[in-house]
């Protein structure tokens, strides 16, 4: 009994590869299909056999052993496929063969997808530390007009002769910022006022006046200078 060859049987030579063969079964599987004829019997059968071979020689294994078989003169190869060993059957198939491609529509609007989500995350999170400057400035405005209206408390206390009132809530006010310059430049004018009254007091001797400046620069002031303690002994 002749051995079936299966590159006859696909219009192949023996050194045909994967993709070759693919292609010719693809080719032929489209032509015989016995949806195609009617069912009519030859072309069934003429389906079987390319399916068959198709399923010897598209496996590296079946087609290894086939090819040895071929070679060496045996007729009594069979393939290890199940296919043989199950009655015939086909279905209509529920699409032609195509080769796959890339579908530039979906790949499209996935990519348009991804692009929106990122852009989407960077609004909210802009958005985010936007609201969070936009609340530590308001905060910042609201400290800075407070400290402001202390301020003027402290500027009214002075002018109606509540010195020491004004002075502690001066002190209490600490480092002045940027926008607290004029501040700064009151507090350190009073003291510069104090030090020249508390000085023309004492050589005048009024000594009651000269300790009541030294003593306001000395319990308030920023610092209490050697010359200060001094006069305050002498005094």
């Amino acid at each position: 009994m002749t051995m079936t060859n299966h590159y006859e049987t696909l219009g192949i030579t023996e050194q045909a590869n994967a993709s070759e063969i693919k292609a010719a079964f693809k080719k032929l599987a489209v032509q015989y299909h016995p949806d195609k004829h009617g069912g009519h019997p030859e072309m069934e059968e003429r389906f079987k056999e390319i399916n068959e071979a198709y399923q010897v020689l598209s496996n590296p294994y079946e087609k290894a052993r086939y090819d040895l078989a071929r070679q060496f003169g045996t007729t009594s190869y069979t393939t290890t496929s199940t296919y043989s060993e199950q009655p015939y059957s086909y279905h209509r198939p529920k699409r032609p063969y195509v080769d796959p491609r890339i579908n530039w529509r979906e790949n499209w609007i996935a990519t348009a997808y991804a692009f929106g989500f990122t852009l989407i995350m960077a609004i909210i999170v802009m958005s985010g530390i936007g609201i969070k400057n936009l609340i530590d400035t308001k905060r910042l405005e609201e400290k800075l007009a407070l400290r402001r209206s202390i301020f003027v408390s402290v500027q009214n206390d002075y002018h109606k002769g509540k010195v020491e009132a004004a002075l502690i809530s001066l002190n209490d006010l600490g480092v002045f910022g940027d926008k607290e310059s004029d501040m700064k430049e009151f507090k350190e004018r009073l003291y510069v006022e104090f030090l020249d009254k508390a000085e023309r007091s004492y050589k005048k001797a009024q000594y009651e006046d000269a300790i009541y400046y030294f003593e306001l620069i000395q319990n308030y002031g920023p610092r209490t200078t050697y010359v200060l303690q001094e006069h305050l002994a002498d005094s």
